[in-house]
């Protein structure tokens, strides 16, 4: 389930959450202790999305962007490669923890900000 909140600006998510360009800059409040995955659209130049984690998850890998499978997520380290979620790490989440990506319209996404453990999906 995704409730929008009243300023458009953002949505409180306790489900997966499958988003589109017409949701770019939206906050996704991740309200859930199971793992849960926010679907990316496809890459477009400047769309933007923002995961923050309002409890720890405690059961599953960890709360996660799932880019299209075309898309890679770059940044923080992490090795580029197309169709490999971002996950924050379910071991060492912590309410707040958070990342913000940003789609070049090519390859696919770029972390322009984080907080936590976030790592490539194996």
């Amino acid at each position: 389930l995704a409730v929008r909140d009243a300023s458009g600006r953002g949505l409180v998510a306790t489900a997966d959450v499958t988003l589109t360009a017409a949701d770019s800059g939206k906050v996704i409040i991740m309200n859930a202790t199971a793992s849960k995955v926010v679907n990316l659209p496809a890459t477009a130049a400047g769309l933007r999305f923002t995961l923050v984690h309002q409890v720890a998850s405690t059961s599953g890998a960890g709360h996660a962007f799932s880019p299209a499978a075309a898309d890679l997520i770059r940044g923080n380290g992490i090795t580029p490669a197309d169709n490999k979620d971002l996950i924050c790490s379910q071991a060492t989440s912590r309410v707040g923890d958070a990342c913000t990506i940003v789609g070049d319209g090519v390859d696919g996404w770029y972390v322009t900000a984080i907080t936590g453990t976030w790592a490539r999906e194996a």
